[in-house]
Order: C-alpha cells, then sequence, then structure tokens
C-alpha cells in the first residue's frame, strides 16, 4: 500500500505516490473482502461497456 501513497525509502529519498484516484481509495482501506472485489470487477466490466457503447463499438 505504500507504493500508492508514497513514503520515503531508506535513503530519505520521497518516493511519490500515485495521482489515480482508485488506487488511493483502495489504499486507504486497511482490509479487503470479497465484497469489495466484486463491486470493483462489476465496475471496471461496466466501465468497458460503457466505453464499447459509446464508440459504437459493441451492438446492444
Amino acid at each position: 500500500m505504500k507504493f500508492y501513497k508514497g513514503y520515503i525509502n531508506s535513503r530519505g529519498y520521497e518516493i511519490e505516490g500515485t495521482k489515480i484516484e482508485e488506487l488511493l481509495a483502495l489504499s486507504k482501506k486497511s482490509d479487503f473482502i470479497e465484497e469489495d472485489i466484486e463491486e470493483r470487477k462489476i465496475k471496471i466490466i461496466d466501465g468497458f461497456i460503457s466505453y464499447l457503447k459509446d464508440y459504437d463499438l459493441i451492438k446492444e
């Protein structure tokens, strides 16, 4: 999780975290459960289907 939030390495250099909002939100959780994984999977699939529809790459 430190890779998403950012951290200071053993040499004292600050390593910047991600700027991706979804990963930052996930990194704030202390525990992942099956429900979180399923919810994220559905969000990804729905977003992909929406993208395909927006560009007429899939029939309804």
